[in-house]
């Protein structure tokens, strides 16, 4: 069965190995995957043609799913929310008829089942609050019978984001770089939009291909998605990793607070960008005040990162829940439902 997204507990790939060669490109990759093979053979010391054969291997075993940009959605007006959902287990054929509308829906960017309190975390992307309600009340209608319950969340602002435990790029020797928070502000148009769509598909395609698609020279190409990294509309080019045939398990941790100062603000993102297991973490607006998304190679290690976080934040932790992921159904890095605003 080939994996869809970064959990698959149904194909954990325990016979593929990897040595600290693919674990340097891995990192690499997840840091640049537009980085050129001549760079990567410099830093792995490799030939070309060896780094070459190593990522086409990582590919068709599975491990790399996707070559892409992680897009700032906030930069064309989108925002981003959460939905828990808990199903009548007994329906099994209308939990598989939720699946097939939801992984269509332009709205819905991500899908993660669990194995826990809750069934189901759909991410949806929407305008504004009206809309997310309206896409809640359309998914719920068509389902009456089938969702028991629901919880609602919008992401206020973002403290990390990465695709490997910094706990890999350690084994690897590759360091990871966090962005900057100054940025220039620029306008899109229908090509750059077209120009991103193309590199969500793969985006280690070669700019000369990219051209052709969209009518541009290379040149212009790359003039346009170096404005858009420049912008922060194209944060980085990253990889969705199989994280399940690293043999790690994925666990949602959810936060709420009895209070939250500047001080604690500052004190949470040193903490959750520098923690070898956390790979995103978000302040939220609803039931609980903050998710976390937590991997973990052992029981042992997600245990030691709950206590961690439990220690650290022992003075204004008010609750918290803990949900382990089953699978990943569905990942993508632009809903077809993001479109520019139309000039007047």
């Amino acid at each position: 069965m080939h994996a869809t997204g970064r959990i698959a507990e149904t194909t954990r790939l325990s016979e593929i190995k990897i040595d600290l060669k693919d674990k340097k490109i891995l990192s690499m990759l997840s840091e640049n995957s537009r980085m050129p093979l001549n760079a990567m053979a410099k830093k792995v010391r490799l030939s070309r043609d060896a780094v070459d054969y190593r990522i086409k291997r990582l590919v068709r075993e599975n491990v790399i799913i996707l070559f892409f940009p992680i897009i700032n959605l906030e930069k064309m007006g989108y925002e981003t929310f959460h939905i828990f959902f808990l199903v009548d287990e007994i329906d099994r054929k209308k939990q598989e008829e939720l699946l097939v509308f939801l992984k269509s829906h332009p709205n819905v960017k991500n899908i993660i089942e669990y194995s826990d309190r809750w069934d189901y975390e759909i991410v949806v992307v929407a305008k504004t609050l009206r809309e997310f309600d309206d896409i809640v009340s359309q998914i719920t209608s068509k389902f009456p019978q089938l969702i028991f319950e629901k919880e609602k969340m919008q992401v206020i602002k973002g403290y990390t984001s990465i695709h490997l435990p910094l706990r890999f790029y350690e084994q690897s020797g590759h360091r990871i770089e966090h962005e900057d928070d100054i940025w220039k502000d620029i306008k899109l148009d229908g090509i750059d939009m077209n120009i991103l769509k193309v590199l969500c598909e793969n985006c280690r395609i070669p700019s000369v291909k990219i051209a052709e698609k969209v009518d541009l020279t290379a040149d212009a190409v790359n003039y346009r998605i170096k404005k858009m990294l420049d912008g922060n509309v194209i944060r980085k080019f990253t990889i969705l990793v199989n994280l399940s045939a690293l043999n790690y398990h994925w666990y949602t941790f959810s936060l709420a607070m009895k209070t939250f100062t500047d001080e604690h603000d500052g004190k949470f993102k040193q903490f959750v960008r520098t923690h070898p297991y956390i790979l995103r973490a978000v302040k939220t607006l609803g039931v609980w005040d903050f998710l976390l998304y937590v991997v973990a190679d052992s029981p042992r290690h997600f245990h030691s990162t709950v206590k961690e976080i439990k220690q650290h934040f022992s003075d204004i932790i008010r609750n918290h829940q803990t949900l382990l992921a089953y699978m990943e159904h569905l990942y993508v890095p632009l809903p077809s439902a993001v479109k520019l605003e139309k000039k007047e």
